[in-house]
């Protein structure tokens, strides 16, 4: 589990306006364990992602 604390902690900084999200109860295979949550993020997302490129 550190390993992938790590590792997204790494790619949050390396990319420009990356954010990491951390859903309670989720682990690697967070949209099995928590889908309804994975999805609302991934749809914030891409509300947000839609606004930039307007």
């Amino acid at each position: 589990m550190a390993y992938f604390k790590i590792v997204a902690d790494a790619l949050t900084y390396g990319i420009t306006g990356a954010r990491k999200v951390v859903i309670p109860g989720g682990w690697h295979g967070v949209h099995w364990a928590e889908p309804e949550r994975f999805v609302a993020e991934i749809l914030r997302f891409l509300r947000e992602a839609e606004e930039v490129m307007r």
